[in-house]
């Protein structure tokens, strides 16, 4: 099992016995990861994990999580406002304005077509394409 855990955080082995401060910022992530993996978790949160992460190491640690909510059947709540690593990771999301819920959905059907306005905001924020006019209008709800 343990061998199995470190292939799925892809933690090689010459990095096994290094202690934590001679590991880099992604080689920590993944040993906490293979951690919390060995005590079999059914269910892992993960808040904004992607935040400090340049694109590649998002697009690594996406295809991380992918792979152990396949191969562990672990079950994976992702809270981010990176709505394009939602897109790719989750199959439903919730949108929450102001500790509500507004929008929820499968991800291809609220992030797509949003019916709420502010879905709608967030994915145009995602766009650079908000007006100063619409910024003060949400920063007044």
């Amino acid at each position: 099992m343990k061998e199995k855990i470190f292939n799925a955080v892809n933690f090689p082995e010459n990095l096994r016995l290094r202690k934590g401060y001679q590991l880099s910022g992604g080689e920590q992530q993944r040993a906490a990861l293979a951690r919390i993996l060995a005590v079999d978790p059914q269910l892992l949160i993960l808040d904004e994990p992607f935040s400090s992460q340049d694109f590649d190491s998002q697009e690594n640690f996406l295809s991380l999580f992918k792979k152990i909510n396949e191969e562990f059947g672990t079950a994976i709540i992702c809270i981010s406002h990176n709505l394009g690593i939602l897109r790719k990771l989750c199959m439903r999301v919730l949108i929450m304005q102001k500790g509500e819920i507004v929008e929820e959905g499968s991800s291809s059907e609220v992030l797509v077509s949003p019916r709420h306005p502010y879905t709608k905001y967030l994915i145009k924020a995602e766009e650079y394409g908000l007006s100063l006019e619409e910024l003060r209008q949400t920063q007044k709800s």
